[in-house]
């Protein structure tokens, strides 16, 4: 998760790393883009994920953009990925988070959509796309949390009320 960052003022200018305030969940999908039914990259295909959504992005940390839609996407080794903004864990925050993901992804694909339409028109090709969810990323609400820790707050806040 993506942690909040302050100028600590008595060291210099130095950064200070804090984890959130409470604990988060957040959800990532990853599309896996094929053109002419092989595996591409889509680094070598757009280069940045700024060629592919036409809106503009703001930067995030590293290589990721923030996504119109709320969430995050980058290219990680040979995959778009779209990820959740942070969810907090309370009551109905797997659903929340379950449909901040569906959102992402329906952005992301009609972006896709738009692009391959553009594609087949100059140059013929037949591109699709293959979609992985991968599994929740809690954070812990304490520094010192074990993973059973983590399973009770998944289990606590996730299930239906």
């Amino acid at each position: 998760m993506q942690r909040i960052v302050k100028q600590d003022r008595s060291k210099g200018g130095e950064r200070i790393h804090l984890p959130p305030p409470r604990a988060v969940i957040g959800l990532e999908a990853e599309f896996s883009l094929l053109i002419d039914d092989v595996r591409r990259r889509p680094e070598v295909i757009f280069g940045t994920p700024q060629r592919l959504i036409r809106q503009k992005m703001m930067p995030r940390t590293g290589r990721s953009f923030q996504l119109p839609s709320g969430g995050a996407i980058y290219f990680d080794t040979g995959v778009i990925e779209v990820a959740t903004p942070i969810v907090e864990l309370e009551p109905g925050c797997c659903y929340r988070a379950t449909r901040l993901l569906w959102e992402q992804i329906q952005y992301v694909g009609e972006e896709l959509r738009r692009w391959v339409s553009a594609t087949n028109a100059r140059r013929g090709f037949r591109v699709s796309a293959r979609i992985t969810i991968s599994p929740f990323q809690p954070s812990t609400l304490r520094p010192s949390a074990t993973q059973g820790d983590s399973a009770f707050c998944w289990r606590t806040f996730c299930r239906r009320r």
